[in-house]
């Protein structure tokens, strides 16, 4: 999530996912953050990564194997621009 800060890359939102009985499933947790008007995009970015850290790390796993996926705005590789 750090690298998504510094390439100002926004993550809208997530959903949470369980192993269980050797499948990842999905549990029906998930977050989501919008841009607020007043806000720029580097703002934005920094703030939708904390939003998400701070929902990961505050996730309560209880000796379950939790995954998290994320939805993140679309991003132009350098290299790429047709990605």
């Amino acid at each position: 999530m750090n690298r998504f800060e510094e390439l100002n890359i926004k993550i809208l939102g997530g959903d949470v996912f369980e192993l269980t009985n050797s499948i990842i499933q999905p549990n029906y947790d998930n977050w989501y953050c919008n841009k607020l008007s007043n806000e720029t995009d580097i703002e934005f970015s920094k703030r939708s990564v904390k939003k998400a850290k701070d929902y990961i790390m505050n996730y309560n796993v209880d000796k379950r194997q939790i995954f998290f996926s994320f939805v993140l705005e679309g991003y132009k590789y350098p290299d790429c621009p047709d990605l």
